[in-house]
């Protein structure tokens, strides 16, 4: 778990930067028979917050380019420059 005690989502569209601040992040990790699932939980991060959508989505592509490094040992944690 990790707590969040400092904060800075520095993106244009936010007013308030510092949303995750007192915020949890959970990994929860389980071994199958011949795969491994991998859960992450932000506790905090709710449809009441700023930067909600645009949080869920950044938060999807970081464990989908986990997944395709775990699958072909190369990632894109970040988006293309539009």
């Amino acid at each position: 778990m990790w707590i969040v005690t400092d904060s800075l989502i520095d993106l244009p569209a936010l007013k308030n930067k510092t949303e995750w601040i007192n915020t949890k992040i959970v990994w929860e990790i389980a071994d199958r028979s011949n795969f491994t699932t991998l859960k992450l939980t932000h506790f905090g991060l709710t449809p009441q917050v700023e930067c909600y959508e645009i949080c869920i989505a950044g938060w999807g592509q970081f464990t989908n380019s986990l997944t395709d490094f775990i699958n072909t040992g190369v990632g894109k944690p970040f988006r293309e420059p539009e």
